[in-house]
């Protein structure tokens, strides 16, 4: 059991990383691409202090508003960020369950 939790230690930090150059990209997008939206969304950045920028980028891609904006570079980095949220989570659930049954 513990080279499972091994395995699942290291997908997280994938994950952490794999995150962070995501985001990074769709943040550079917007502010050199779409500099209004960027603007609008609060200059969101993965070094800012308070994380309601963050949020309403969060919001952005869920709600899919990055569409209005007819970019297909950025509607392909939104769907990516969106699917590679939603394997994180499950991933992050199968973590904590495999630590709770040990």
């Amino acid at each position: 059991m513990s080279s499972l939790s091994d395995v699942m230690a290291c997908l997280l930090f994938i994950l952490i990383i794999a995150w962070n150059i995501l985001i990074s990209l769709l943040f550079k997008r917007l502010k050199t691409h779409h500099p209004q939206k960027f603007k609008q969304l609060g200059r969101p950045s993965i070094w800012r202090r308070y994380p309601r920028p963050n949020f309403l980028t969060i919001d952005f891609i869920w709600s899919r508003e990055y569409e209005l904006l007819y970019d297909k570079e950025l509607n392909r980095l939104c769907r990516l960020i969106k699917k590679f949220m939603i394997i994180a989570i499950v991933i992050i659930t199968l973590t904590v369950l495999i630590i709770l049954i040990q």
